[in-house]
């Protein structure tokens, strides 16, 4: 089958030029060594990454169109990445940084969704012009999108909205919790 765990990712991919590095030699196979200089490596299981997106694809299959989509911060690594862009997920990002590297591993724009609590004028700005979909999580950055969306009339972003009904601004600071994540239904909860 062609899926994405038949796929090689190789330390290339990663931009990682093994054989001129002191830190990690090349066993056969390709596999870099461990030393006192490179300590740790981690190994993936792409049969079973494959597996996974797969079990999920088809748990959830739809006549719409859904965006199964992996959080950047949970597998930042570009050849996984472009595996699963290859394979038609969605990428969730949370950080400039995190979109770079979603747009680098061939993520299209309009399958990453820039979900993050905090997010700056120029990182909203940068997800109108790229076309990229934004997940407003606080009635202050409903706002200022509101007003960004005027200079981006063609804009192809899609805008949703991050609903918490089960912690209230109020219920939060009671707990010592400070503002959750997400607008509240209502203050109290």
């Amino acid at each position: 089958s062609e899926g994405i765990g038949s796929q090689d990712a190789s330390a290339s991919d990663a931009g990682l030029d093994l054989a001129s590095t002191d830190r990690s030699v090349p066993t056969p196979g390709g596999v870099p060594a461990l030393s006192d200089a490179s300590p740790v490596i981690g190994l993936l299981d792409l049969d079973e990454v494959d597996a996974a997106f797969t079990a999920l694809t088809t748990a959830f299959a739809a006549d719409t169109a859904v965006l199964h989509a992996v959080a950047c911060k949970a597998v930042p690594l570009l050849p996984v990445l472009r595996l699963l862009a290859e394979a038609g997920a969605g990428c969730e990002v949370a950080s400039p940084g995190e979109l770079e590297l979603a747009l680098a591993a061939g993520f299209a724009p309009e399958r990453i969704v820039f979900d993050s609590p905090a997010k700056t004028m120029s990182e909203l700005r940068r997800a109108l012009d790229l076309g990229v979909a934004i997940n407003v999580d606080n009635w202050e950055e409903l706002d200022r999108l509101d007003g960004l969306l005027a200079e981006h009339p063609g804009t192809a972003s899609a805008i949703g909205v991050r609903i918490n009904p089960q912690t209230g601004e109020v219920a939060a600071a009671d707990k010592g919790i400070g503002k959750p994540n997400g607008i509240a239904l209502s203050p109290d909860g």
